[in-house]
């Protein structure tokens, strides 16, 4: 029976980690890279808004808590449209279409 010898079997086991120590490394290094780019991604102005912020008038603390409260009436709203749209969709226009009434 053949019977490796302990060098040869060294070897291979060194060639394993050497291998896996190299594939860790890779993955590693990518995720440090898209890592790295999204939060550069996520913090830089790409959109312009701290240009707009300072050529918007400031308002007072008044006027800061009537517009806020303008913008959750107008979520509210629409929340309300959306959900009253997606019930007649679904319990009418469903069965409409399947049952043929055209």
């Amino acid at each position: 029976m053949f019977k490796p010898s302990k060098s040869y079997h060294r070897k291979g086991v060194s060639n394993l980690q050497s291998a896996g120590m190299g594939v860790a490394g890779f993955i590693w290094e990518t995720a440090d890279k898209a890592v790295g780019g999204l939060i550069h991604l996520a913090s830089n102005d790409y959109s312009g808004m701290s240009r707009m912020l300072g050529i918007m008038p400031h308002r007072g603390f008044i006027e800061g808590m009537r517009f806020i409260a303008h913008c959750l009436i107008v979520i509210a709203v629409d929340a309300i449209l959306k959900g009253i749209l997606i019930f007649l969709f679904i319990g009418y226009g469903i069965p409409y279409l399947i049952y043929g009434h055209f």
